[in-house]
């Protein structure tokens, strides 16, 4: 596959540009999957951003994450996730340095000039309507291309790359195939929501859910509201068997038939530069960080507190921690068995007023 050959000539000229001794630009690894790159600048601090390579690049750009809390770090990578981005690994690169470098008042690597995008597509040769009729055929092909995104790139890469792929499921094969074909339906139908980048990140999210011993040994599952992309039903099942909300939840059981903690996710195309947003919908709870609307008092569901390194299995893992370490207890009273994403909204609004004025508590090591 051309594509593919085109990228490892990319990777290693990559490679060989920027070694890991480096003055200032660092490959740290680079494979198909992934590209891992460290700045450094010349107090010896360092950023470290990784490229997650799409299945279907170069139709789409790869994704950027970093665990630096930098906000220049941050600026930089939210740039590359624009529409109008070139998705080119060479491109994306050479705009981060180069913006890097500017923020920081600093020479560019003379190497950087090496990996120059080419500006042969903006010479204007075409008319508006072959251009216009271009992007519609991009744009389908990167919809068709979702239908086969559980699928390995075709040369198979690395062993590694294999087994990882192999591990998909049955059931988040089944999951991603009903998502590409909504995803169509409502492009064809010119109704088409969200973005390319917060797609693909969130159904590489699926797939590792899929594969994580979590999801598999049923501590929680996953459900897409009508195959929406950006709205999933969670379902925890299972939470530290000493706490109270385990009895609870076994008390659930037998009384409701319910043997879950049912949360909603809500997620925007900015994903995953953005926390989404989470509310508890039944049953009803007191304590535990859930408010009265059933939303969740999380620094790290606020846009403060979110990182893009985040993946959906740790917040998940982290609400269970928050509902047992603040004592969360199902009520059993009958004054109201569930929540609504409206009340939820408002509370969580109020919420964030409020903490951004006084500040979130950090509790002593000692309670966790």
């Amino acid at each position: 596959m051309a594509c593919i050959q085109k990228l490892r000539e990319d990777l290693n000229l990559l490679d060989r540009l920027f070694p890991k001794e480096h003055e200032r630009v660092r490959i740290m690894t680079s494979s198909l999957d992934e590209v891992c790159l460290r700045f450094v600048k010349p107090d010896g601090k360092y950023f470290d951003m990784s490229a997650s390579i799409q299945e279907n690049y170069p139709r789409v750009s790869p994704i950027w994450f970093s665990e630096s809390e930098d906000p220049l770090v941050t600026s930089c990578l939210e740039e590359l996730t624009g529409n109008d981005s070139n998705p080119s690994i060479l491109y994306q690169i050479n705009h981060l340095v180069s913006r890097l470098c500017e923020f920081n008042q600093l020479t560019v690597p003379a190497e950087l000039l090496q990996i120059v995008p080419n500006q042969e597509a903006d010479e204007g040769n075409g008319s508006d309507e072959e251009i216009e009729s271009e992007n519609e055929d991009a744009e389908m092909s990167e919809y068709e291309d979702m239908m086969d995104d559980t699928s390995a790139f075709e040369d198979g890469g690395s062993g590694d790359n294999e087994k990882k792929h192999d591990e998909s499921t049955p059931a988040a094969t089944a999951v991603l195939n009903r998502v590409a074909q909504v995803q169509r339906q409502m492009h064809l139908r010119g109704a088409a929501t969200g973005s390319i980048s917060a797609n693909d990140r969130l159904m590489k999210e699926i797939r590792e859910i899929y594969r994580s011993d979590s999801h598999k040994n049923g501590v929680y599952s996953i459900h897409l509201v009508k195959d929406n992309l950006y709205e999933w039903d969670v379902h925890l099942m299972k939470v530290d068997e000493d706490s109270p909300l385990y009895s609870d939840m076994k008390q659930l059981e037998r009384e409701k038939k319910q043997n879950y903690l049912h949360f909603r996710f809500h997620f925007k195309d900015t994903f995953p530069f953005e926390p989404p947003f989470v509310h508890l919908i039944s049953p009803t709870v007191q304590n535990g960080f859930v408010l009265s609307g059933g939303a969740l008092c999380m620094e790290l569901l606020t846009k403060q507190g979110w990182s893009s390194a985040y993946n959906i299995e740790s917040l998940i893992l982290q609400i269970s921690a928050t509902l047992v370490k603040g004592k969360a207890r199902i009520s059993f009273d009958g004054k109201g068995n569930s929540y609504s994403l409206s009340r939820a909204q408002q509370s969580f609004k109020s919420l964030v007023h409020i903490h951004n004025k006084s500040g979130w508590y950090t509790p002593p090591k000692q309670d966790g």
